[in-house]
């Protein structure tokens, strides 16, 4: 999640990340294995999305490592429900 600081992943470690955005708060949290690990407030609802950036920004990528099973859902996912995603994947 951009411009936010949390737990460092693991080198060589399969990771689950999840990352969900409340647009009724405007608040957006970062899950690493399934627990909370970072949040931002106030981060504004783009209603039109162009593009989105995996891995750092468009000016400088940061990320090294390989990306599976990339899932978006179209609705809010509750801290309980992150929690079951990762647990399903152990």
């Amino acid at each position: 999640m951009y411009d936010t600081k949390g737990d460092k992943l693991e080198i060589n470690k399969w990771t689950h990340v999840a990352i969900s955005y409340d647009p009724v708060t405007e608040e957006a949290s970062l899950y690493l294995n399934g627990i909370k690990t970072a949040s931002r407030k106030k981060v504004p609802t783009q209603r039109y999305v162009y593009y989105f950036c995996l891995g750092g920004d468009p000016y400088k990528p940061s990320f090294k490592g390989y990306l599976s099973e990339l899932i978006i859902y179209p609705e809010l996912k509750r801290p309980d429900e992150i929690r079951k995603l990762y647990d399903s994947y152990i």
